[in-house]
This record gives C-alpha cells, sequence and structure tokens, in this order.
C-alpha cells in the first residue's frame, strides 16, 4: 500500500460523516468496553469520536476481508467445495442439486448461529461516512440479505465480531494501513521514517512485525536510527516500535539489503532480548523476594524475566533494566532489588518520589 493510499483511507474515517447517515448500533456491554477502551488505547494522541473509530473498524474489515464482510465469498468457496466432493459420485443430477443445497442451508445456519448474540445490548446512534454507508448496504436479494435484515444488523455483527478477538488481532486490524505500508516497505527493499506519539522520529530499515512472548502487542521492528533536529548521529540500533504508539509511517526512495548475516544477528538478539526490549542491554540483577513476592512472580507471568538461579529469597536474572522495572516496581515492599547498585537507587528514587507526592 503507498502512502497516497494509506491516506485516502485516513481522510475515509475522519472526513466526510454526515449527519443524514446516523445508524443505529446495538451491541452488548462487553462489546462497547472492548471498543471504548481501544479507542482511548488506540488513538491516545488525537482520540477519533465513536463514529470515525468504528467507520475505521468497518473499512479494516472491508480490505481484509474479515468475518462477516467475506459471508459471500465463504458460501461460494464452500459451494464449490461441496460441488467438487459431490461430483466424485455418480449421482442424478436432481439429486446432487438436493444434497447440494442441503449442505448449503446446513453450512449458512452454522453461520447464523455465529452471528447470534443472546445477550441483551444497548445503543447508540453513529455517524457513517460516504464509503460505509455505501459499503454496508445490504442489496435485495443478495446472499447477505439472508443474514442481515438491515444495514444496522450488518454493522452490529462486524463490531461484535471485532470485540470478539483478542488484543493483539485487534491491534493488527485496526492499525492495517501502517502494516500494509510497512510490508510494502520490505516489499520493496526501501527504508521507512517512523514517528511515534511523542514526536520521537526515526529512520529504520524495516524487518518483521513480531508480538511479545505472550503475544499481547505487536511491534514493528527495523534497524533505527533516531532523526536528531539537533542533527547528533546516532549509531544504528535494533529496536522494537509498539504498533499502537506509531504516528506515521513514510516510505522513502532510498534502497537496503539485509545479508543473511544480519538476519541471523537480529534473530539471535531478539531471541535474547525479547521483543519488548531491544534496545536495553541486559544486566545480572539480584533481587530479594518476600514469601508474597516468590507468589507474585509465579503466578504473574506477563513479561515476566526468566530466573537464572535462585537461592533461598535471593532470585537471580538476566534481564534488561527496563524489562525489571516494568515487571518488579509494582512488587513494592515485596521485591528489593540489591544488584546492581545503578538499578537499585533507581527504584529507592522512584519509590521516594511517589512517597514525597502522598506527602504534600
Amino acid at each position: 500500500m503507498s502512502s497516497d493510499s494509506s491516506s485516502y483511507i485516513l481522510e475515509s474515517y475522519k472526513n466526510n460523516l454526515s449527519e443524514k447517515n446516523r445508524q443505529h448500533i446495538n451491541l452488548t456491554n462487553h462489546a462497547w468496553s472492548i471498543i471504548k477502551k481501544d479507542q482511548l488505547e488506540f488513538d491516545n494522541t488525537e482520540p477519533l469520536y465513536l463514529s470515525s473509530f468504528l467507520n475505521k473498524i468497518f473499512l479494516m474489515y472491508y480490505n481484509l476481508s474479515l468475518f462477516p464482510i467475506n459471508i459471500e465469498d465463504m458460501i461460494i468457496d464452500k459451494k464449490n467445495e461441496f460441488n467438487k466432493t459431490i461430483g466424485k459420485y455418480s449421482l442424478d443430477l436432481n439429486l446432487q442439486t438436493s444434497l447440494l443445497n442441503d449442505l448449503i442451508n446446513t453450512y449458512k445456519d452454522e453461520l447464523k448461529v455465529l452471528l447470534t448474540n443472546k445477550e441483551k445490548g444497548s445503543g447508540e446512534k453513529i455517524r457513517l461516512n460516504k464509503d460505509v454507508y455505501d459499503l454496508s448496504r445490504i442489496q435485495p436479494n443478495s446472499i447477505k440479505s439472508e443474514f442481515f435484515s438491515s444495514t444496522g444488523k450488518y454493522l452490529n455483527a462486524v463490531f461484535e465480531n471485532y470485540a470478539s478477538k483478542s488484543y493483539m488481532e485487534r491491534e493488527r486490524i485496526f492499525f492495517n494501513d501502517k502494516i500494509a505500508l510497512f510490508q510494502e516497505a520490505i516489499r520493496l527493499k526501501r527504508s521507512i521514517n517512523i514517528t511515534l506519539s511523542n514526536g520521537s522520529t526515526y529512520h529504520v530499515i524495516p524487518y518483521s512485525i513480531r508480538t511479545d512472548r505472550l503475544s499481547s502487542y505487536n511491534y514493528i521492528i527495523g534497524i533505527s536510527t533516531k532523526i536528531d533536529k539537533a542533527e547528533n548521529v546516532e549509531s544504528p540500533k535494533l529496536a522494537s516500535f509498539r504498533l499502537s504508539r506509531i504516528e506515521s509511517i513514510r516510505i522513502n526512495s532510498d534502497n537496503y539489503v539485509l545479508s543473511n548475516d544480519d538476519k541471523k544477528s537480529i534473530e539471535n538478539e531478539i531471541q535474547n532480548k525479547g521483543v519488548a526490549f531491544l534496545l536495553s542491554e541486559k544486566l545480572c540483577v539480584k533481587i530479594k523476594l518476600t514469601s508474597e513476592g516468590q507468589k507474585s512472580y509465579f503466578t504473574r507471568f506477563h513479561m515476566r524475566p526468566p530466573l537464572i538461579k535462585q537461592t533461598d529469597d535471593i532470585f537471580e536474572f538476566h534481564a534488561t533494566a527496563t524489562q525489571i522495572l516494568y515487571y518488579f516496581f509494582s512488587f513494592r515492599n515485596d521485591a528489593e532489588i540489591l544488584e546492581p547498585l545503578e538499578l537499585r537507587d533507581y527504584f529507592k528514587n522512584e519509590y521516594y518520589k511517589a512517597y514525597e507526592n502522598y506527602c504534600k
């Protein structure tokens, strides 16, 4: 996908919202809570209105041809599959037709079950932009009309399906326009400029999109150099950028080549540090854990650093300072950093600053 096509998508969901194309959307409470959480999470620099947010979700579903957008193609593919199987047998033509219709009708009934919500929902009015209004209209006598009696029912099904997916899947759907640009840059062997939501910009040789070890978040990985307005030169480093924190991606005109040795080195670093902590150097860290701290360590899996050695209540890790901070800072008095001293001092100062705030 080119920068122009990505810009078109952005304009499509941000602009052209028509007051006359108002649509009542009725979703389960679970779906609304997921959508409104994502609305804040995915657009933390310039939050989209609910209408714009849902417009973009529909357009991404349409571009990716996801269920139930692709329900007509699914039925046609299933019909061809059944026809191919039935064709292996010497059956009367009328019997073949009858059997095919029965099989297709059973398949449609299975799809209808997937589209049925037993939980009572609540409704909100949203405005559809022109593209979404045109694409979501249910044509009479179409396959979709067998499943959806109105545009509202169709949109409800799309948004309920979105909310049923994991955070990682929803993130990939919502930011598919950025993912497409990243993949296009890899295909063209071009570098990219990445601007983050905090305003920082990086020149990046793109490598891949990965998730962290628990498949919680998506990260764009590449060899990165920060673009400094003061023109300070930094050495290129392997870095990861969380997808939801990327404001924009621009494909550059310069070409690059990653050798097999480059790729092997990148994979080794990803394996050693973890996707989320590529910019940090690993340290030997000793931490004293109380019984509650030990219980927490063995039950909290997200971002947990691997244990190298345990001697009574002293735990040793080989991990980045960032990972130790993210994971252990919430342990408070149940985790005491012993080594290295610089990390111990950092924890002490941060806790003390928090204490001072509460003393004001």
